[in-house]
């Protein structure tokens, strides 16, 4: 069933509502409310007893309260989306023709889709609407401008906002340039706090290749050790380590304090700067510190449903998914803090170790195998080489220091196969 539909321009408070039921003025109001309340995006959807299926046209929201699925409605959302003007009486009179009680859905769903492929199909439905509604839409702004009865300071703004209308040009918006995953990745990270005069700072960054059944196909892992001083007095400081993992060491470092597995720079370290001391790589990672379970169902007609669940085998910060939305459309998310955007990002955020998570949604698409690849990216404190600090000095004396832990992804990309 569906309930009604919403025209709704937020700058204006422009409100209409049609509806091919009889509805009580309580159940009209709380229905308006809601949509206009709730927080939106410029297109999408959101359960609040009801469907609201929406989208934003030329200054105006659209909403279809509904009882059915999003998709289930979306030939009559796309005849608005491709009809809709900036002229408020002619997107009444369209919405007039598709539901009301004498002619509801006027438009058969084969009759949408024929006219979406149709040339100029814009021009025509509008031509059409027009002629239909031409003397009607008079007759009505007649009888609303008699029941105003306008005082002389609203004749006046009618004339500014004619005036307004007339010397206003369209503006030319910049078609925003596709982000680059890395991009989103890093404005979601954190940054490195540093709280300690002598800080340390373990290291390492993973590159992975997974397919959908949690196979590692390319792994590798790239490590170093920094040092940052913050104060002058401990320039000299000399690093103490521990590690079964072969390492490369900075050219600065005195070789002979290298065997005895001290890290110390004669002249002196520099300040306010994170200095790269020891690096390492591995080739192979043994195990992922997630899992995850791609679960798809066929709705027919194209559509399918998307259940993507992972489960964290460490505890992992900023967690983020993105999914290419190149080869997907009408796109609903059903459970999941999501947002569509240049892709369909997920931000999982922080998840314990031997948490879950879940990530539902549908979409139209040949197969399921078109959401992929999944790129990824989280933080962490656990650390997959064994290298451990000593004990930090200066002039023999061993002083505090602060020591973090992070590891990071380079690139952790899920594939199909």
């Amino acid at each position: 069933m569906i309930a009604g539909v919403l025209l709704y321009n937020h700058s204006t408070n422009e409100t209409l509502f049609r509806s091919p039921i009889t509805l009580d003025d309580i159940t009209t109001q709380d229905l308006i409310n809601t949509f206009i309340k709730t927080p939106k995006q410029l297109y999408g959807s959101f359960l609040n007893n009801l469907n609201y299926v929406y989208t934003f046209k030329n200054g105006y929201f659209i909403c279809i309260i509904t009882t059915y699925q999003p998709y289930i409605v979306n030939d009559l959302m796309k005849l608005y989306d491709s009809t809709f003007t900036d002229d408020f009486f002619l997107n009444a009179s369209i919405i007039d023709d598709t539901v009301n009680e004498e002619t509801f859905f006027v438009f058969p769903p084969e009759k949408i889709q024929e006219y979406q492929k149709m040339e100029s199909q814009e021009e025509k439905l509008h031509e059409m609407v027009k002629k239909s509604k031409e003397k009607e839409l008079q007759k009505k702004l007649v009888e609303m401008k008699k029941k105003m009865q306008p005082t002389p300071i609203d004749l006046q703004l009618e004339r500014v906002r004619e005036l307004e209308m007339e010397i206003r040009k369209p503006l030319i918006e910049e078609t925003p340039q596709k982000k680059e995953i890395k991009e989103i990745f890093r404005e979601n990270k954190r940054k490195v706090e540093i709280d300690s005069e002598v800080q340390i700072l373990l290291k390492e960054k993973l590159k992975i290749e997974v397919n959908k059944e949690n196979d590692i196909k390319v792994s590798e892992l790239e490590g170093d050790l920094s040092l940052n001083i913050r104060n002058e007095e401990f320039k000299f400081v000399e690093v103490q380590i521990d590690s079964s993992t072969e390492l490369k060491f900075a050219p600065n470092l005195e070789k002979e304090s290298i065997k005895k597995n001290i890290l110390k720079n004669t002249k002196g370290f520099p300040l306010n700067k994170n200095i790269a001391l020891v690096k390492w790589k591995r080739n192979k990672i043994d195990s992922l510190p997630l899992s995850f379970t791609f679960w798809p169902s066929d709705l027919e007609d194209g559509r399918f449903q998307i259940l993507f669940e992972i489960s964290a085998e460490e505890d992992l910060k900023d967690l983020m998914f993105c999914f290419n939305k190149e080869k997907m459309k009408d796109v609903f998310i059903e459970t999941g803090n999501a947002e569509v955007k240049d892709y369909l990002e997920w931000n999982v955020g922080d998840i314990n170790k031997g948490d879950n998570s879940t990530l539902e949604f549908t979409c139209v698409c040949t197969s399921p195998s078109d959401i992929f690849p999944i790129n990824l990216f989280f933080t962490g404190s656990f650390l997959s080489s064994c290298l451990n600090i000593k004990g930090v000095y200066t002039e023999g004396k061993e002083i505090e220091y602060g020591l973090q832990n992070l590891c990071e992804v380079d690139s952790f990309v899920i594939v199909d196969e």
